[in-house]
């Protein structure tokens, strides 16, 4: 599954196994959903960092996302 157009940096599972977010140094975060090991499809493309991607988390309750950069910037992003 070709995800990023750059290296992939950090990855992180959502709490119930359902999303799958994939950081890159294209500098965007990339969500999948997760229907089984080898089923996986993007649906969302997120941005707003202005260097590579370093790190990705996801909340316990799976409602947010937080990412820093090369640049140390911290970004939040909510999922509805």
């Amino acid at each position: 599954l070709k995800v990023a157009k750059e290296q992939v940096s950090d990855m992180a599972f959502s709490s119930n196994g359902k999303t799958l977010a994939v950081a890159s140094n294209d500098q965007f975060i990339y969500l999948l959903h997760v229907n089984g090991p080898t089923d996986m499809n993007k649906y969302a493309k997120c941005g707003g960092h202005s260097s590579y991607v370093t790190d990705v988390s996801i909340s316990e309750n799976n409602k947010w996302m937080m990412t820093n950069d090369g640049k140390l910037s911290l970004l939040f992003f909510f999922f509805h």
